[in-house]
């Protein structure tokens, strides 16, 4: 058992939420689609043979809507392989990050008719992710 293994414990509940990530580590970059968020980490869909455990990565993607939309950019590292995908632990992230992702996982709602396609609106804060979905972050903008 790696050292990331044994110290990773969830503290938070993940959320069945879609969003496009570009995966950055030194064998290059890679797109990916969650399959659910959490407050400590993320599972991504992508060929298993792309990413091996314990590899450090860097995810990049959007949150919110229009000119509220913001890139972030988050270090992390691969603690699982599983049959569709890796599992992915945050190791470190700015607090602006962490509001988003906060907020989108216990504040946000889905909207009207939304099918789990990553569709979410705010209910409550105004700087809140109100929709998240769409092309990954471009990372060289």
């Amino acid at each position: 058992m790696s050292w990331m293994q044994a110290m990773e414990h969830r503290w938070s509940s993940r959320k069945a939420i879609e969003l496009d990530v570009t995966v950055e580590s030194h064998d290059g970059r890679i797109r990916a689609r969650t399959q659910d968020v959490g407050l400590e980490g993320m599972y991504l869909r992508v060929p298993v043979h792309c990413l091996e455990e314990n590899t450090p990565v860097e995810l990049i993607f959007a949150l919110g809507r229009g000119r509220q939309a913001r890139t972030h950019r988050v270090k992390a590292c691969v603690v699982r392989r599983g049959r569709n995908g890796v599992g992915v632990m945050f190791l470190e992230f700015t607090a602006d990050a962490f509001r988003y992702l906060e907020d989108l996982l216990y504040v946000a709602r889905p909207l009207a008719g939304a099918n789990g396609g990553g569709r979410w609106r705010s209910a409550g804060r105004s700087k809140g992710p109100q929709k998240v979905f769409g092309a990954a972050a471009d990372p060289d903008r």
